[in-house]
């Protein structure tokens, strides 16, 4: 029988970075250890990030590795219904990309880190790694985004894209703006906004080397009863039929770790940290697509 892991339900304390210490790694070693005495495993799905602590995220996939079982992650964002239904076209050289969401830095800053991940790991050349993080508040959110063109102009292709904008001025609807800002190996750049007042959804543009105008999208999903749910369920079916992961669990160690860093970086005074654990990520992703292509019927009900 496969396992679901789903460390979350339940009160836990939260360290110095406010991220919720959630079980997860442990829950992994008590299923992992079973693997080990029964010289038996069966296939792995852990919800959204692998562990706050990114030395804990980078064990349970070497773990995987090293007991050979086929193991999915992470959050239903970069599989929910996307308006348009696109996605980067597979090994197109990608330049910059933003993403927009809400709520907090931890707990949806994971879910808008791995719906920008989901998109930029289509990218020529593959995964490469990230050799920088920084996280940036306040005013020097605002000034990050007015000082490069680049996010400007992708900020302003994204967020036309959602469906919950809040007209009025931008610094004065969001208390506390915030950016992750993400160096890839390779030169791409990344900037993954968290402004809470402004929207409640999910949208990504990215700037592509050999198409003019660039690629983006809405990752939309559905208030209760959250059946957008249904779309990640439809892919932890694909790893428990097939024995094999639709997605890399790359992907999902790869944005833990991104967020655990860039957390960091906050509490170090906002510094740019280099990151050469993360520069040595390196993945590459199937072209095929998994996110849904159409919405909910009348009752809620997936459609795809």
């Amino acid at each position: 029988m496969p396992f679901l892991l789903i460390g979350e339900h339940g009160v836990y304390r939260m360290n110095d970075k406010e991220q919720k210490q959630y079980p997860r790694f442990e829950m992994f070693l008590k299923i992992t250890d079973v693997f080990r005495e029964t010289k038996t495993s069966v296939p792995v799905f852990n919800d959204k990030h692998l562990s706050y602590s990114w030395r804990q995220a980078k064990r349970m996939v070497e773990i995987s590795k090293e007991l050979d079982f086929p193991m999915l992650a992470g959050s239903s964002v970069p599989v929910a219904w996307r308006i348009p239904a696109i996605d980067t076209p597979y090994g197109e050289a990608q330049k910059y990309a933003v993403g927009i969401s809400y709520s907090g830095l931890d707990i949806y800053g994971f879910h808008l880190l791995d719906s920008i991940q989901s998109v930029v790991e289509r990218r020529k050349g593959g995964e490469t790694g990230v050799k920088a993080v920084q996280c940036l508040e306040g005013d020097d959110c605002w000034q990050f985004l007015e000082k490069n063109s680049w996010a400007n102009k992708l900020f302003k292709e994204a967020i036309s894209h959602s469906l919950t904008k809040v007209e009025g001025n931008m610094k004065e609807l969001v208390k506390s703006p915030a950016v992750f800002v993400v160096d890839y190996n390779d030169g791409l750049k990344v900037a993954a906004f968290l402004l809470t007042g402004l929207v409640q959804d999910f949208t990504i543009a990215v700037e592509l080397e050999d198409t003019p105008k660039p690629f983006s999208t809405l990752m939309r999903l559905q208030g209760k009863p959250h059946h957008h749910f249904g779309c990640l369920v439809k892919n932890i079916e694909i790893l428990f039929e097939t024995g094999e992961a639709p997605y890399p669990v790359e992907r999902t160690m790869l944005s833990s770790g991104i967020l655990d860093f860039s957390l960091e970086s906050r509490i170090q005074g906002h510094k740019k940290l280099k990151t050469p654990a993360l520069a040595k990520v390196k993945y590459t992703t199937p072209d095929a697509s998994h996110f849904c292509a159409t919405g909910w019927d009348e009752n809620g009900k997936r459609l795809d």
